[in-house]
């Protein structure tokens, strides 16, 4: 009898581990429920910057940031060769070094 349950204990642990293994798989493979549907075709729209996505902006009269490729980024401070100019609150205006500006928008296609 003890031997049974010492067996059935490591059955259940190793269907756990596999059952955890599996399931890890599967969650890379998820994508986030609430994306636009036509998330990359917005994000190539903006002059071809696929690779930079705006993903957040709060702003209101105490605080104003964004969240541009999972990183938390204020006014000054620098995404990649860009820098951030302006923060409103539907879009990110960014700035190169030769003074190209770049804006990055949320919601591009939706239409009232």
């Amino acid at each position: 009898m003890f031997s049974l349950r010492i067996v059935l204990l490591s059955l259940c642990q190793c269907g756990a581990m596999f059952s955890y293994s599996v399931n890890a798989a599967a969650v890379e493979q998820l994508t986030d429920p609430t994306r636009p549907a036509n998330y990359q075709a917005v994000a190539a729209a903006n002059g071809g910057l696929s690779s930079l996505k705006l993903e957040q902006i709060v702003s209101s009269a105490s605080r104003r940031f964004a969240v541009i490729d999972g990183q938390k980024v204020k006014i000054g401070q620098q995404v990649g060769q860009y820098e951030i100019v302006d923060i409103q609150p539907k879009e990110v205006l960014l700035r190169q070094s030769d003074g190209t500006d770049i804006r990055l928008t949320l919601f591009t296609h939706i239409k009232k």
